[in-house]
């Protein structure tokens, strides 16, 4: 079991060992979502060559967890973007990639109007499968979030966010030496930019 995913579950346990006592803290926070991602992923290689992949589409999301009654939520957080990435200078070649995302998020609302909050999820995969010229490529790592969501009504919440990933493992058939990106790249820029609407069960 790696490093991430032991982390994970022990946000877990903790999270759930606060929800059990909701009642008392305040309110439970079921909250799936569904919004549009745009993602941009440029790799560096030790050799100065760069490479830009655009990412965007459908991006689906869950949160659970609590909210106190001064207005602090603790949430494990998920959500998946897939689909067809495109490859600056490669216009036949569109591998489709996977890209998940699973943390928690810690968030200060003002009067159940609006809400900001920030995120760290340890476990960040982002997929990419053969097509054409292009090889399989999975890389791995954490990621950092921003974000403020806005309830126009009750139960219905909008919401931005912004993501800085950071990769530290890459595997795939040409990576042969390890899986440290430093064997390989000299700088990894990962970014994405979501819009969400929400539910509140």
């Amino acid at each position: 079991m790696t490093k991430n995913a032991i982390l994970f579950l022990v946000l877990l346990v903790t999270t759930s060992g606060i929800t059990s006592n909701a009642n008392a803290a305040g309110a439970v926070i079921i909250e799936p979502g569904i919004g549009y991602k745009e993602e941009t992923l440029k790799l560096t290689t030790l050799s100065n060559s760069l490479t830009k992949i655009s990412m965007k589409g459908p991006v689906a999301s869950l949160k659970l967890g609590v909210q106190s009654a001064a207005g602090v939520s603790l949430l494990l957080a998920g959500e998946q973007l897939r689909g067809k990435a495109e490859i600056e200078g490669n216009l036949t070649d569109k591998p489709a990639f996977t890209h998940t995302i699973a943390g928690f998020q810690i968030g200060v609302s003002a009067m159940n109007a609006m809400k900001i909050y920030l995120g760290y999820s340890p476990m960040n995969k982002l997929a990419f499968e053969a097509e054409g010229s292009v090889q399989e490529m999975t890389l791995n790592g954490q990621t950092y979030t921003a974000g403020v969501m806005f309830f126009p009504f009750r139960y219905v919440g909008l919401g931005v966010q912004y993501n800085v990933n950071q990769f530290k493992e890459v595997e795939g058939p040409q990576y042969t030496s390890g899986k440290d990106v430093d064997l390989y790249f000299d700088k990894i820029d990962s970014t994405d930019l979501s819009f969400t609407l929400s539910i509140m069960l």
